[in-house]
């Protein structure tokens, strides 16, 4: 018996980039941070309009993904990630029950 010839596995890495170009009111903003696709689709969706209410996004993500999550901890979320990228952030205000998020510079 002799043993099996071993062949060295060499780990091919590289860096993917993660930014993403939005359209911000005729503006375009390149965020280099990595988002999932339920917060593309609510950072492309700000760009086209002024403002979404929490409602709206639970409508809009029903309809796309077939689910919403917690709509108020996913937008805290991404606002982080704004605030750590720089270019944007997101203007969280409360309208009685309903909360109101806007895009801005």
């Amino acid at each position: 018996i002799k043993p099996k010839r071993s062949v060295q596995n060499t780990i091919d890495s590289t860096v993917k980039n993660n930014s993403f170009k939005l359209k911000v009111r005729d503006n375009e903003v390149n965020l280099s941070l990595s988002l999932n696709k339920k917060e593309k689709v609510i950072l492309e969706t700000l760009g086209r309009t002024n403002q979404l209410t929490t409602r709206d996004i639970e409508s809009m993500l029903i309809n796309k993904f077939g689910e919403a999550g917690m709509v108020d901890g996913m937008m805290k979320r991404l606002n982080r990630k704004l605030v750590k990228s720089g270019e944007l952030k997101l203007d969280i205000s409360s309208a009685g029950e309903i909360i109101v998020y806007k895009l801005i510079r």
